[in-house]
């Protein structure tokens, strides 16, 4: 019997999600129903068509459905991510892991919830992703790395060995973290760059070796204020 699935977000990362799940179905690794998008209200009207799928509603619409429906956070930005899978929690919603079948995770690797993978990437020997990771395309994860909740790797990441990256982190696209390197809570990567010492707390950093460009996050990211001073949470509320 199929799964009822919610997705959280309708933009380009909650499309990708749904197309994972529609692989994953047709491959037999999961069986999920999908319902469609929840929102909050600023960002879609009920019964808007996005991608063939409804957007259902804003989380007004979880009320009551605890046990009668999972769900899974595709929104990129960890920061916003984190919020609104908060607001999903308040429901008693539990969440689900949404894997492409093409990625290949060695049977000793650890997930948490809400996890997302997406085609093409390599978990190896003794890796764990916290809660709500987000992991795109093509990317490495190798032997003893740790992801954090929240912590999200843009497509094309390569991580070394026993690399560990802190909640709600971002690492951009192609981005490299060398051997034991630790980047930290809430920072971003910047794409392309390579990060060869352990990065700060909030801050952002760029180049080959990278170095900081900022101590704030960047101004173009989506955080639920639309401000670039957005104060980061540590934990999920309620």
């Amino acid at each position: 019997m199929s799964t009822n699935l919610v997705i959280i977000g309708s933009g380009g990362d909650a499309r990708e999600t749904a197309d994972i799940v529609e692989a994953s179905n047709r491959a037999g690794t999961s069986d999920y129903n999908i319902l469609g998008f929840i929102v909050e209200r600023k960002y879609g009207e009920p019964g808007t068509i996005i991608g063939g799928l409804p957007i259902l509603g804003d989380f007004d619409w979880l009320a009551g459905r605890a046990g009668k429906v999972v769900a899974v956070g595709g929104v990129g930005s960890p920061p916003l991510r984190h919020r609104l899978v908060g607001l999903a929690a308040q429901h008693g919603i539990e969440f689900a892991n949404v894997i492409h079948p093409s990625t290949e995770i060695v049977p000793s690797v650890k997930l948490g919830k809400g996890v997302v993978i997406a085609a093409g990437c390599f978990l190896t020997s003794q890796a764990r992703l916290g809660n709500h990771t987000h992991v795109n395309v093509a990317c490495n994860i190798p032997h003893d790395n740790v992801m954090d909740d929240f912590a999200t790797l843009s497509a094309g990441v390569r991580l070394a060995g026993r690399v560990h990256l802190q909640l709600g982190c971002y690492v951009g696209l192609g981005a490299m973290v060398l051997e034991g390197k630790r980047v930290g809570k809430w920072s971003v990567v910047g794409a392309g760059s390579l990060v060869h010492r352990n990065v700060p707390d909030r801050v952002t950093v760029t180049g080959n070796p990278a170095r900081i460009l900022y101590k704030r996050l960047p101004r173009n990211w989506i955080m639920d204020s639309g401000e670039a001073d957005y104060v980061l949470p540590d934990t999920i509320e309620g």
